[in-house]
């Protein structure tokens, strides 16, 4: 099966995945926040925006590499920045979960795989977040600039 072919199933896949929701929604077997939630996520502005801010984290790490290789580690900005998007795209997470409900790590849902490299990368996020917090008074923190470059 050809790369288009995969692409055409996995929507057609999602679709059920929505009508089994709205009738799941129907009769009543969800929440008002799931359901808003749900429908959140169906909207070309929310992936837009995530879309955006992945590209805009990407472009944010590639700078602080190149201030790092430069000898200029130590900026505010860049461990901010780190902050708040480890902070929305956890936020982002839980959107997610919460519309996707059991659904989200069910082989039946075609984003499965998606939503545990989702995990991974947020968990690892935290991690080094949290990591850096620990050692922002230790000299060597090599560790944590390789959880990023990971990340």
């Amino acid at each position: 099966v050809g790369g288009y072919e995969r692409k055409v199933q996995a929507v057609e896949a999602q679709r059920e995945l929505f009508k089994k929701r709205r009738k799941a929604v129907w009769n009543g077997s969800k929440g008002l926040l799931s359901v808003r939630a749900s429908r959140l996520l169906r909207k070309t502005r929310f992936e837009l925006f995530w879309a955006t801010l992945i590209l805009i984290n990407a472009i944010t790490l590639g700078v602080q590499m190149d201030f790092c290789v430069k000898g200029n580690c130590g900026l505010v900005f860049f461990d901010v920045s780190d902050y708040v998007f480890t902070t929305l795209f956890a936020i982002e997470l839980g959107i997610r979960r919460l519309a996707e409900g059991k659904l989200f790590l069910s082989r039946r849902n075609p984003n499965w795989k998606w939503n545990i490299f989702d995990i991974f990368v947020v968990l690892c996020s935290l991690f080094a977040d949290l990591a850096s917090l620990f050692t922002k008074w230790t000299a060597d923190v090599s560790a944590v600039r390789l959880l990023r470059i990971l990340r």
